[in-house]
C-alpha cells in the first residue's frame, strides 16, 4: 500500500479511505472537536464517530471503486435486492427464491 496522507480540509460527500482498514467511505457529517460520520458503499457506518486522523485521502482509482460499488448496491428507486456471493466470489442478485442475474 503506497504512503497515504491524512485528509485535511474535509469536504462533505467526498470519498476518503479509513486508516488501518483501508475501507473506502463517503464523508457525511463533521462533528467539531470530535470526529466525523462516514458510510461505506453499502450504507453502513452512519452514526459511528471516526477520529479525524483516521481519514486518509483517496486516489482516483479508490473513488471510482467506491462509486462502482455504491451504484452496484443501490438502485434508482432505492430498492436494494438481496445479494448473494458464492464460494467463487461471484455475486448474485436474489429476489423471492430465484436467482435473477449474475453481476
Amino acid at each position: 500500500m503506497p504512503q497515504m496522507k491524512q485528509a485535511l480540509n474535509l469536504k462533505l460527500g467526498a470519498i476518503y479511505v479509513l486508516k488501518g482498514t483501508y475501507e473506502k467511505v463517503r464523508l457525511l457529517t463533521v462533528l467539531p472537536c470530535e470526529g466525523v460520520w462516514v458510510e461505506n458503499a453499502q450504507g453502513e457506518g452512519y452514526g459511528k464517530t471516526v477520529p479525524f486522523e483516521h481519514l486518509l485521502y483517496a486516489n482516483d482509482e479508490e473513488v471510482k471503486n467506491f462509486l462502482d460499488d455504491y451504484s452496484a448496491y443501490h438502485t434508482a428507486d432505492g430498492y436494494k435486492p438481496e445479494r448473494q456471493i458464492d464460494m467463487n466470489g461471484d455475486v448474485y442478485v436474489r429476489e423471492d427464491e430465484d436467482y435473477l442475474c449474475r453481476d
